[in-house]
This record gives structure tokens, C-alpha cells and sequence, in this order.
């Protein structure tokens, strides 16, 4: 695994930082994007995954993640 990797595999969505830590989990449950970014207090629930894709941005550079 190299430097912040995205895992795709059956609606699945995770995001790994250079350690290998889990720092993105997004997920389609019941017809909605549903996901987690370590250190964000809010859960991310979006219809279209586009949407929850730039929540997840936000919320990768309000936790420091990403500049």
C-alpha cells in the first residue's frame, strides 16, 4: 500500500494514510452514501456519492488530513 490509497470493492470506499491507518470509510447501506472520516464528529449521509465525496474533503481538511 502506498501513500494515501483508496480501497474500492463492492460500494465499499476506504482510505488509508501512509501508515496504513483507516482514516475514510464510505458506504452505500438502504440507498444512501454513508460514511466516516477519523476525527470528524458528524456522520456523512448523502443520496448521490459525488456529494458525500466532497464532504468527505471538507471533513479530511477540517480533521488536518489533507491541506
Amino acid at each position: 500500500m502506498t501513500k494515501n490509497d483508496w480501497v474500492v470493492d463492492n460500494n465499499n470506499f476506504r482510505y488509508f494514510n501512509q501508515d496504513g491507518n483507516l482514516i475514510v470509510h464510505i458506504f452505500k447501506a438502504q440507498g444512501i452514501w454513508q460514511g466516516y472520516v477519523l476525527g470528524y464528529d458528524q456522520p456523512i449521509k448523502q443520496r448521490q456519492l459525488s456529494e458525500a465525496l466532497k464532504d468527505v474533503d471538507r471533513a479530511l481538511k477540517e480533521c488536518g488530513w489533507e491541506s
